[in-house]
């Protein structure tokens, strides 16, 4: 026993080698269990069954942990190498859907995992406009979008584009906001609407291409660059108009008569344009400049404004004054809208010198006139350049005064008492009294006896003194006026008392003139 030993360990090592080189367990021994899948990992078209292919020894099942409504096994256990069927129905979403599957040998010594995700269906995106065009002002534009998926709107990053949402799903819309272009030159940019991408359903996007207009510097009054108003009256008034700008802006230019109720402003406005009254009979301009204010260009708009002359109108409803003799003052009415003077062509008729405004009264000033005969003035009213009225004084003719004639009384042996009436119609009197003498028509020549005054009418009483007695006197009364004297009709005669006329003389007073 002890020399065959080597031998048969060396035969047994010997049937063991061949054995494991045949790939034969040797006789008697366990089969051991195996268990594979191919592929551990599926990626299902939409709405195709697919297979999970199982190389085997032994029975197997199959579980499914986890996956989606309309995910059935076809196979859920079996033996050996056989194909697990998977069954699925449609996917209707983009977005891909994930299963796994348990897939165990009947001992559970062999676990196999397998993952199974299925393609949803391919994603749309459609925009309503591919691209908009803003003007430089800026602005805003709504973009529709159809959809069947969720989306995202990949921003731009350019300063002044922006929009309302970054996102959305399905059918919706992305307000695009666009902001003032402050440069003169057109400027773009691109936004671009894409689906989410999972990585299996693909993706779809749609590009909005916006572009804004170079800044344009405008300025313009009442939508031109040089504009003339209509012309206002001469009574004046106010006048608006429309101010278009893209930026501030000021007024320049300052007119007499005229005013602008705004000398600087932003973008568009309204300004008023006032007109005061022209009194001038020549139309009248203003010039008003506007001009814009921190622009790289400057733009300027002119505003003419014409205002018509005044119309003067002049009327003189009185054009012939009847002047007393005796002078006096006469208003006439002068009815003008401007201003007007007048002017006598005679320096007995006198006016007021000052121009006047509007309607007013012209004071004639007639002096008395001293003759006996009819004279005429000419009053001339002038307004404006060429309105002439003409008004004709005339003036009575002067009269003598009348005068009664003079009673005698009171004689006696030196003295003597004269009454008379008098009268002047023309002017006052400035003197009256009697003269008289020893013949039969005395005048001024001979005594006298008067005494001033200023009336028109009246009763003298005189008296005659230092008379001579027994002698006879002849008396004549007399007045006078601007006109001149005149004496009464009659000369009256009376006698001194006493028997032998001039028998004595007595002292003649002071108040009797002796020729």
């Amino acid at each position: 026993m002890r020399t065959y030993f080597p031998f048969i360990i060396i035969a047994l090592a010997a049937v063991s080698f061949f054995a494991a080189c045949s790939g034969e367990e040797p006789a008697g021994t366990p089969t051991k269990e195996f268990l594979e899948v191919n592929p551990d990992k599926i990626i299902a078209a939409n709405a195709i069954d697919d297979t999970i292919g199982i190389r085997s020894n032994c029975r197997w099942s199959v579980v499914l942990v986890s996956g989606w409504q309309g995910l059935e096994l076809g196979t859920r256990e079996g033996e050996g190498n056989e194909p697990v069927r998977l069954i699925m129905q449609k996917n209707n979403e983009t977005t891909s859907r994930e299963a796994k599957l348990r897939i165990a040998s009947h001992t559970g010594v062999i676990l196999k995992e397998v993952r199974v995700q299925q393609r949803g269906i391919a994603p749309y995106l459609e925009v309503n406009t591919p691209a908009i065009h803003m003007p430089f002002e800026g602005g805003e534009e709504v973009v529709s979008i159809r959809s069947n998926a969720a989306w995202k709107v990949l921003t731009s990053g350019r300063e002044g584009f922006t929009t309302d949402v970054v996102e959305g799903s399905g059918d919706g819309s992305v307000r695009f906001t666009v902001d003032e272009n402050l440069v003169e030159e057109t400027r773009e940019t691109t936004f671009t609407i894409v689906t989410v991408d999972d990585g299996l359903s693909g993706t779809a996007s749609a590009d909005i291409h916006v572009t804004q207009s170079a800044r344009e510097i405008k300025l313009l009054v009442n939508n031109q660059e040089q504009y003339e108003l209509p012309a206002i009256e001469a009574t004046g008034g106010s006048v608006e108009v429309a101010l278009t700008c893209t930026d501030d802006w000021t007024v320049s230019g300052q007119f007499p008569g005229f005013s602008c109720d705004l000398r600087n402003g932003s973008h568009d406005a309204k300004v008023k344009i006032t007109a005061d009254e022209n009194m001038s009979e020549d139309e009248r301009f203003a010039i008003f400049t506007f001009q814009t204010v921190g622009t790289s260009v400057t733009k300027t708009a002119t505003l003419v404004v014409p205002q018509k002359g005044k119309v003067v109108e002049l009327n003189v409803p009185m054009t012939e004054v009847t002047a007393q003799a005796i002078g006096g003052t006469y208003p006439v009415q002068i009815l003008c809208n401007a201003t007007w003077n007048v002017t006598s062509n005679s320096s007995w008729a006198k006016v007021d010198s000052e121009p006047v405004a509007g309607n007013g009264y012209v004071q004639i000033l007639c002096e008395q006139n001293a003759m006996t005969s009819v004279r005429e003035a000419v009053i001339e009213v002038r307004a404006g350049r060429n309105q002439v009225r003409y008004i004709t004084i005339v003036q009575q003719p002067g009269a003598y005064p009348t005068v009664g004639e003079p009673a005698i009384s009171d004689v006696t042996k030196y003295e003597a008492v004269a009454t008379f009436d008098y009268q002047s119609s023309t002017s006052a009197v400035g003197e009256y009294g009697v003269c008289y003498a020893t013949h039969e028509a005395p005048t001024n020549a001979d005594h006298v006896v008067s005494t001033t005054g200023d009336a028109t009418t009246g009763r003298a009483v005189l008296p005659l003194a230092g008379l001579t007695s027994g002698m006879t006197y002849y008396v004549r009364a007399f007045a006078r006026n601007a006109t001149g004297i005149s004496y009464s009709e009659k000369t009256v005669s009376f006698t001194t008392k006493g028997d032998n006329p001039g028998d004595d003389t007595p002292v003649l007073p002071s108040f009797i003139k002796r020729k």
